[in-house]
């Protein structure tokens, strides 16, 4: 059964593993260098906000706590009232032109009629246009107070994001150094995972070899029942066993029994070449015994053969001597 001991971890995995963490270890100190920059920036940027935006800001916020105002409202409601009563007057003044036209009488109780219909239309214009101003003001203190409201909010959060910047920045360096050394460990891990799984493998084959050589000496399937188209090689046995070399050899570590014994016998490569068996890798036990007993049986008839001739030789000389 197979041998040797469990493969080493390759060197050139455990290199790579540590230029991984080295990697990570210049990601941290650029990070860093980066994060000095970014702290820079939000210190420059911090002291701009207070020198010039902030006393915008105040004079924004001011502006809209104090727009809606008793005040503005009167003043806005004065413009649109005298808006409305200088288009009255205009109306008024066309509606006499055309009541001249029509020969409407400016005492007439029509005339009267129309006045009073212009009067009350021109009253409630006047009061719709008041209301109207006082709600225009409240509407743009409402804007200007939710626009200070959103500008404050904007406020606390950017020093936060200026100031955590440079924070991010040097834990995102050692996140990627610890990612290095992580990396690295799960390279070791997995390399040494994959040659003991390949070493097991190996471990298996060579059992399962073995084993089946152990099964063959002890029973191989051989009944004529079980097989089909038999006929005799094409090719003698005894000059397929002479076209392979036969050398002595061990295995490789990891392979075979780890190369704890010598052993003797031919390369597949070559009982592949000369039998046309085998995938060139392996042997198959069938074929090799089937080739070594054909070889077998060709040297026993020619030895044989030999023996017969030597008899033949001899047997006229032994009959000369006899009759002497």
């Amino acid at each position: 059964m197979g041998g040797g001991s469990a493969p080493k971890p390759d060197k050139a995995m455990g290199e790579a593993a540590m230029m991984n963490a080295a990697t990570g270890r210049e990601y941290l100190n650029y990070m860093r260098e980066q994060g000095l920059v970014a702290s820079a920036w939000a210190e420059e940027d911090r002291e701009r906000y207070k020198t010039v935006f902030r006393p915008i800001e105040d004079q924004l916020v001011a502006d809209a706590q104090n727009w809606d105002t008793p005040e503005r409202r009167m003043g806005r409601g004065n413009e649109a009232e005298a808006d409305v009563i200088q288009g009255a007057n205009a109306a008024q003044a066309a509606q006499q032109r055309n009541n001249a036209a029509m020969g409407v009488r400016p005492d007439s109780g029509r005339a009267a009629s129309l006045g009073a219909t212009s009067s009350l239309r021109e009253g409630l214009a006047r009061a719709g246009a008041r209301n109207m101003a006082g709600r225009q003001v409240e509407a743009e203190g409402d804007a200007r107070m939710a626009s200070a409201a959103n500008m404050g909010r904007g406020l606390a959060i950017n020093p936060a994001t200026s100031l955590g910047l440079a924070g991010n920045l040097t834990g995102a360096g050692f996140e990627g150094q610890m990612a290095g050394y992580q990396s690295q460990a799960n390279i070791l891990g997995q390399q040494h995972q994959a040659q003991m799984q390949g070493w097991q493998a190996q471990q298996q084959q060579s059992a399962s070899i073995w084993g089946g050589l152990g099964s063959m000496a002890g029973l191989l399937l051989s009944s004529k029942d079980a097989k089909t188209d038999r006929q005799s090689p094409a090719t003698s046995p005894r000059d397929q066993i002479d076209a392979m070399p036969v050398e002595e050899y061990r295995y490789r570590d990891g392979m075979g029994d780890g190369g704890s014994q010598q052993h003797i016998g031919p390369m597949a490569e070559d009982f592949h070449a000369a039998t046309g068996r085998g995938d060139g890798r392996t042997i198959p036990m069938q074929d090799l015994m089937g080739t070594t007993i054909g070889a077998v049986q060709e040297l026993s008839a020619t030895v044989r053969d030999i023996q017969n001739n030597l008899r033949a030789m001899t047997a006229p000389a032994q009959g000369r001597s006899m009759a002497a």
